[in-house]
């Protein structure tokens, strides 16, 4: 087998078992664009903000609401992937809570970080 070959093959497998963990993970993780909107969620991210699982992408996080861990509304520039972008660093520990269709509260804290010019990863 050529050597390109191989490595499209080496790299294929290396997506198909990254994407298995991503699904098992009992963590909700988001990878979201410079441009706000969600481009990947897991089942436990789903599940966690209530959504559904072809809803979610393409959805921007900030159609949402957002508590700061005083109840009070969390500002945009406060969000842990707005600040991850604009500080280039991760944001770990970030408490908030999102209120849900019923107007239930889950609080969850987030780590934020940028994987490249374009995405921010958030773990919940």
């Amino acid at each position: 087998m050529p050597e390109r070959m191989r490595a499209e093959q080496a790299l294929r497998d290396s997506e198909r078992k990254l994407g298995a963990l991503f699904e098992l993970l009992p963590v909700g993780v988001a990878i979201v664009g410079a441009d706000g909107e969600i481009a990947y969620t897991n089942p436990a991210h789903q599940r966690l903000i209530w959504g559904e699982p072809d809803a979610l992408r393409g959805e921007s996080p900030l159609r949402r609401q957002y508590l700061r861990p005083d109840g009070t509304p969390h500002p945009r520039d406060e969000f842990a992937s707005l600040r991850a972008f604009q500080e280039r660093q991760v944001v770990a520990g970030q408490e908030t809570g999102i209120v849900g269709p019923a107007s239930e509260v889950r609080w969850v804290s987030i780590i934020s970080r940028t994987i490249a010019a374009t995405a921010c990863a958030l773990v919940w």
